[in-house]
């Protein structure tokens, strides 16, 4: 009698977590960011630079000064083609912007200094603003900026937006 009681109670038990398993639900609230990947490390603009700045190593350039627009310094980080810009949040810096400046470091998507107009259409679409010399994509607060030279990328921009508007 007592182990059908402790069947039935384990069945019931299991029927109520059943329906937590599965799928992971986005958090509400949370938006896609656009995000660079250099050496393994994701860099966001936007987040905290420390856990970049660890798993990254010493940079090959650094450079420091007073913020124009925040409380406390905004660093420069270079290494190799990538140049990440911080700005100081509280106790936190944050990354401001990450700029390409080497034809060898490519977005995710395979886009980078030197790639035609076309292809960076091809790789992120059609939704953009843009003008004669640039090309803008916008994802979450977060945007990716393209400059155009000659009808190709002369410049890969990631920046975040909410550090201007907020």
């Amino acid at each position: 009698m007592f182990s059908r009681r402790l069947i039935v109670f384990t069945l019931i038990l299991l029927f109520f977590m059943l329906p937590g398993c599965g799928e992971v639900e986005e958090t509400p609230g949370e938006e896609e960011k656009f995000s660079f990947v250099y050496n393994g490390v994701e860099i966001v603009p936007g987040e905290d630079i420390a856990p970049v700045l660890a798993a990254l190593g010493e940079p090959t350039g650094y450079y420091e000064a007073a913020s124009c627009a925040f409380e406390g310094l905004d660093k420069i980080y270079t290494y190799g083609g990538v140049q990440i810009n911080t700005y100081p949040d509280g106790e936190v810096d944050r990354v401001l912007s990450v700029v390409l400046f080497d034809d060898a470091c490519l977005t995710p998507e395979g886009v980078g200094i030197g790639s035609e107009l076309k292809a960076v259409v091809a790789a992120y679409g059609e939704d953009y603003t843009g003008t004669e010399n640039s090309i803008t994509y916008t994802r979450g607060d977060t945007e990716l900026k393209f400059l155009i030279k000659d009808g190709c990328v002369s410049s890969v921009q990631y920046h975040d937006i909410a550090a201007r508007t907020g």
